[in-house]
Formats: structure tokens, sequence, C-alpha cells
């Protein structure tokens, strides 16, 4: 009797168990948020994003001339970066690194022999043609 009462009780979990994952299974598929207006989503998504200079982006500008002494004042010079474990004064075991313009809290960058640049809210290619002019 205890086995036939064991089966019972078996049965009873089972059937509680497919009854809880029908019920809980049947949803409207306009509640299913994954991959709905899929089409209208790859339409503003834009393959040609170029991302807009703001405040405290580093900008490093190259300047090339055929007379590399007029592009001198315009490049910043290059500089040594040590390694944490390395603590000599020499860069031998560090990096050495452009150094950048930083952008500052109104857009602007400082550059040499021109002043202020108001590059923040521009492209990079907007900046490059700010730059140019």
């Amino acid at each position: 009797m205890r086995g036939n009462n064991n089966i019972s009780m078996v049965k009873k979990y089972m059937l509680l168990f497919v009854m809880a994952a029908v019920l809980s299974s049947c949803t409207s598929s306009k509640k299913i948020t994954y991959f709905q207006n899929i089409t209208s989503l790859n339409e503003r998504i834009s393959s040609n994003y170029e991302a807009t200079l703001k405040a405290d982006d580093l900008l490093l500008i190259m300047v090339s001339s055929s007379n590399p002494d007029a592009a001198v004042p315009f490049n910043l010079p290059i500089v040594g970066v040590m390694n944490s474990t390395n603590t000599s004064s020499d860069v031998v075991g560090g990096q050495m690194q452009y150094q950048s313009y930083l952008v500052n809290a109104l857009g602007e960058i400082e550059f040499p022999v021109i002043g202020s640049v108001k590059v923040g809210g521009l492209t990079r290619t907007k900046a490059m043609e700010e730059l140019y002019a």
C-alpha cells in the first residue's frame, strides 16, 4: 500500500510540474521584447557612424610639411613614459609616447601659433577641416 501511495504522489507532482510548465510558458508574442521590429532597428543603425569630440578627449595631431622646420611648432614632443616597475631616471625599459592635445571643458584645444580652436561637438572629419582652414 505504501508503494502505491508513493507512485500516486509522484504522479501528482509530475502533473503539477507539467501544469506549471504549460501555464508559465504561455505568453503573448507581443510581450516578447527580443527582436521585435528588427527591420526598423536595422534602418536606424548607421554604418557610417562617426563619434563627436567632447571635453576631456585627447587628440593626437601630427602636422607635416615639405619644410620640416615649419611643422616643428605644431607637433608636440615625444616623451618617455616610465613603467611602474622602472624607477631609474632614464627611459630604458619605458615607452616613447606622443603627447596629445586635451579638449577642455569649453570644447577647445590650445594649438600653437593658431591659439584656441573649438573642436567640441565636431566629428573627426569636421575638426580636421577646421584645422586645415
